[in-house]
């Protein structure tokens, strides 16, 4: 509507008007005069379409259409106010260990799309939810892995919000609810006095440097406080990808650049562990992160990077913490086109592998479905690496605790049986209380029959004080109207002896 005059004649065609799309009527309002009731006309005085004016919209029917129609809202009758469904690409549903892709072509209602889940083949169950603003799908399946993903880029499961894996996703509910166990991120051990102890070359002489880094909360703080101790003689970096740091002995001579042990040194990967001390002949002494960087990428360039996911709660934050991480080298993280699973992409140009390796004593990688199991990196030749879902869903019963104990008797998993084992915990419990449900309800419905039948009784006796007859009562009256009736007839027959004869 074209809020420009008072509402008249509107204007139809296929090439539009004034710019407008096609096949589109126009109505010219005046916000100050024009009424819904004009308005109404209007449309129906053109002929292509129908108007009434909503009787719900008004309390008093004498009034009803006479408001002045209103300019600073919009409405949309095609297509509705949001985004219309991604029927085209549909769902992908992971259940019973197989693979179902699910189209919405045909569907044209809400029943009809949940006609269409319910009669898959992927065992679900879909119903509209209690309060009326969405669906739920749950599978049927008991012992079963369950999840919904995109298919080829689409958006139909993200749209419906059935998609099991999201940027919204906590990563607490990862692999059952044991999450993804991650580093504790950069943390520095430092004490008071001091804390890294380097010693190097400085002309004939072995100079050595103490290096207090109280305070110190980055790599880069770190770079900085040791450089302006050394003053050159040593010069402290960032290796390539940022996350460790690096000794170069600048002066050079006859002693090796050496670094003595300590928390802070074993901390940094200067120093291993069970070391006095750690010497580069070469003249460079190179840390490494394992002890606050989860894993790291490798571009096919050959470029690396570390990614901390000490502080990711989310799917989403995983993906920030990788894309922050990645800085200038192209490889971006996001949520797999198909299916589900982080995905990353390397637009960087080389014609190396693309590569996620897990840091020494982080999960983080293989618990993100990154990695595979036991597995100490995960190589992709191609310019995408798709991991795996690993936010599991489950039937929520005790026949898929049952049927998880048993898979995981078999296959000797320790901690699959670990956790079906408090399941059933939680099942014996979930089962005493839904027997004490159960035992109350009998008990309730027990009490109500006894009040009933109590209550039957006294209305009996109600209906009977009023209605029924009393029966001494009823048979002294009746032997005293019948004696009575006797004796009537007894004494007209006596005073009554007619006969013929006194007729003649």
């Amino acid at each position: 509507m074209i809020p420009t005059a008072t509402v008249d004649g509107g204007v139809t065609g296929n090439t539009g008007n004034s710019g407008g799309e096609a096949k589109t009527l126009y109505l010219r309002i005046d916000p100050t005069n024009s009424d819904a009731n004009q308005v109404v006309a209007a449309i129906n005085a053109e002929g292509t379409f129908s108007a009434k004016l909503d009787p719900s919209d008004t309390a008093s029917f004498s009034q009803a259409g006479t408001g002045k129609v209103a300019l600073n809202s919009t409405a949309m009758t095609s297509g509705g106010a949001g985004a219309s469904l991604d029927q085209a690409s549909g769902i992908r549903v992971v259940n019973g260990g197989q693979t179902y892709d699910i189209s919405f072509d045909d569907a044209e209602t809400v029943e009809d799309l949940l006609n269409v889940l319910n009669n898959s083949e992927a065992g679900l169950l879909a119903e509209v939810n209690a309060a009326g603003t969405g669906i739920n799908v749950r599978s049927r399946l008991s012992g079963q892995d369950f999840q919904i993903g995109e298919i080829d880029g689409g958006t139909t499961a993200t749209q419906l919000g059935i998609r099991t894996y999201t940027t919204e996703t906590r990563l607490s509910d990862f692999n059952y609810g044991v999450g993804v166990p991650t580093l504790g991120g950069f943390d520095l051990p430092t004490n008071t006095g001091t804390d890294l102890t380097i010693s190097s070359t400085l002309g004939p002489t072995l100079e050595t440097f103490q290096i207090d880094l109280s305070g110190v909360t980055s790599l880069g703080e770190i770079v900085t406080s040791i450089n302006a101790v050394t003053t050159g003689s040593v010069t402290a970096q960032l290796t390539s990808d940022g996350t460790a740091i690096e000794l170069v002995d600048a002066a050079g001579g006859t002693f090796d650049l050496t670094v003595q042990q300590s928390p802070v040194a074993q901390y940094l990967g200067l120093v291993p562990a069970g070391q006095t001390e750690a010497s580069a002949g070469s003249g460079t002494l190179t840390g490494n992160n394992s002890d606050y960087v989860d894993f790291t990428i490798t571009a096919r360039d050959g470029q690396t990077f570390g990614v901390d996911l000490s502080a990711a709660k989310t799917v989403g934050d995983v993906l920030t913490a990788i894309n922050s991480a990645s800085g200038a080298i192209n490889i971006t993280a996001r949520l797999a086109a198909s299916g589900n699973g982080i995905e990353l992409v390397d637009t960087t140009g080389g014609g190396g592998s693309l590569t996620v390796t897990k840091a020494e004593g982080s999960q983080a990688a293989e618990f993100l479905g990154l990695i595979s199991k036991g597995e100490p990196q995960n190589v992709s030749t191609s310019s995408v690496l798709t991991g795996t879902d690993r936010n599991y869903l489950e039937t929520d019963s005790v026949f898929n605790t049952l049927i998880r104990l048993r898979d995981a008797l078999t296959n000797n998993d320790i901690n699959a049986i670990e956790r079906a084992l408090a399941k059933v915990d939680s099942d014996i419990s979930q089962v005493t209380f839904a027997r004490a449900e159960v035992g109350a309800r009998t008990l309730g419905l027990l009490q109500s029959q006894q009040t009933l039948q109590a209550e039957e009784i006294q209305l009996r006796a109600a209906l009977s004080d009023e209605i029924d007859v009393d029966l001494i009562e009823a048979i002294s009256q009746l032997t005293a109207r019948q004696i009575s009736l006797e004796a009537s007839l007894r004494s007209s027959a006596n005073i009554l002896q007619l006969s013929l004869l006194n007729f003649l």
